[in-house]
């Protein structure tokens, strides 16, 4: 097994962990924000209602606004301020000057500020003789009314909100920046900011009975995925061929010097359910070593068929599809009648087959089934030309139509040295025996020009395309 099929059962477990903590964290933050915005609001309320007694406190104390400042009116206003006990004190002020105060009487609070003259709401913090004070100024029939709020009453509120919360408020006169969270009354002039972001630990405690079903889901999926790797490979295989999930990809074969498309090589590809696609390599081996590679060739040719069905009228004339044939395929007379068959089909569509046998398996077709698939139309090609030891009784055994060029010597074909020369003997034998060269594994356009300035007239890679599925393929004709 390979490390990617190993990996892969941990790995979309960790992703349905993660996608699942993801998900409910986003979530998390924005009923959190929201819950934090409601807190917030509900605390500035209960800040606007101490005000709000203040309010009401100087339009009482406004009826005594031109009135002198007596024993009795002083009286008054210590009545008036008594009857809230976060109050500190109730002053009027006419014309700019303190004239008259609940605590000290007729005598000025000596507090410079233009609160004595605004004509608007406005509250100043003021620290006399040691005690600290929001000082609130009310305009009231054209004169002021101060009234002196207790910081210490505000500060309270503020602690039993974070000891409830666990939040951290602040309350300022003035809006701050760039601040984490923060709100201003309506009604008065002061801001309430939270200086406390969520943490991680916050959302694991809110959280975790959601993290627990995730960590329970992704371990399941794990442990799912692992049972099913376990099962025979063979059973595995002959499942997926019964459920047609072997289907090719194409590559498409290119005239090298006009870039037009004359045919395909076939790749087979496993469309797995659960893994989705799964390169050849992973499964031949198994199919081979099993038997089932003679069927799952069958099948993906029925897939060919019925791909090329609809490009009959949409291809060249000269239209040609490689197809691999698996090493000891054609010892099977029931696989070689059947490909045959497939051969004929695909002529009368006016689409050449194209068989790819490499040099090692020049002695395992015999050459009964060789004349029998030329008779049938097949085209034979050798692949992986090159790479063998037996290059010229290959192709006087095989007499092949083709000869394919590795993609082996094609990577080094710009850098000259060894390589370089065998490419240029491959394409010296093909030329003086007549048998097309076509060149693999193309990546990019310094190699294509090489091969077109050798003689070389067609080729497939990625410089053109990667093998595809069949929909994509055909957009490119």
């Amino acid at each position: 097994m390979s490390l990617r099929r190993k990996v892969l059962p941990l790995l979309l477990a960790l992703l349905v962990l993660l996608s699942g903590v993801l998900s409910s964290l986003i979530q998390w933050k924005q009923d959190e924000k929201k819950v934090r915005e409601n807190s917030l609001n509900d605390l500035i309320s209960v800040i606007d209602a101490e005000f709000e007694s203040a309010q009401a406190m100087a339009a009482i104390a406004g009826s005594y606004i031109g009135k002198t400042c007596t024993d009795e009116v002083v009286r008054s206003l210590s009545r008036i301020n008594a009857s809230v006990e976060h109050i500190r004190s109730v002053n009027i002020i006419e014309n700019g000057e303190w004239s008259c105060s609940s605590l000290e009487g007729r005598q000025s609070l000596g507090i410079d500020s233009e609160g004595t003259t605004t004509r608007t709401l406005m509250t100043q913090y003021v620290n006399r003789q040691g005690t600290e004070m929001y000082m609130t100024y009310f305009p009231v029939k054209e004169q002021v009314v101060a009234v002196a709020i207790y910081k210490a009453a505000i500060d309270k509120i503020l602690y039993d909100f974070s000891r409830d919360e666990d939040i951290e408020a602040q309350f300022l006169l003035e809006p701050k920046s760039n601040p984490l969270m923060q709100a201003g009354s309506s009604n008065f002039p002061f801001w309430v900011v939270f200086n406390t972001q969520e943490s991680w630990v916050d959302y694991l405690k809110d959280n975790r009975y959601i993290i627990a079903i995730f960590v329970a889901l992704a371990a399941g999926l794990f442990f799912h995925l692992k049972t099913l790797q376990k099962r025979s490979p063979i059973k595995e295989l002959k499942s997926a061929i019964n459920d047609d999930q072997f289907v090719p990809y194409y590559q498409p074969v290119v005239e090298l010097s006009s870039g037009e498309i004359v045919g395909a090589e076939a790749l087979i590809r496993w469309v797995h359910p659960e893994q989705g696609i799964i390169p050849p390599n992973e499964f031949i081996n198994a199919a081979e070593q099993s038997g089932l590679i003679n069927k799952m060739t069958l099948g993906l040719m029925k897939h060919i068929e019925k791909d090329m069905q609809a490009l009959s009228n949409v291809v060249c004339k000269s239209f040609h599809i490689g197809l691999n044939v698996p090493p000891g395929a054609f010892s099977d007379d029931g696989f070689t009648k059947n490909c045959i068959e497939f051969i004929t089909r695909m002529n009368l569509k006016s689409i050449r087959v194209m068989l790819e046998i490499t040099e090692r398996q020049q002695n395992v077709v015999s050459e009964d089934v060789r004349d029998r698939l030329k008779n049938a139309g097949a085209d034979l090609a050798l692949d992986d030309f090159g790479t063998g030891f037996s290059n010229y009784e290959a192709l006087q055994k095989i007499a092949p139509k083709f000869l394919k060029i590795d993609k082996m010597f094609i990577d080094t074909l710009t850098h000259g040295g060894v390589s370089e020369h065998i490419v240029d003997n491959i394409i010296h034998l093909s030329k003086s025996t007549g048998i097309p060269l076509i060149a693999e594994g193309i990546e990019d356009s310094e190699q294509a020009v090489k091969l077109i300035s050798k003689g070389v007239t067609l080729g497939q890679g990625y410089l053109y395309s990667k093998p595809i599925p069949y929909q994509d393929f055909r957009r490119l004709l």
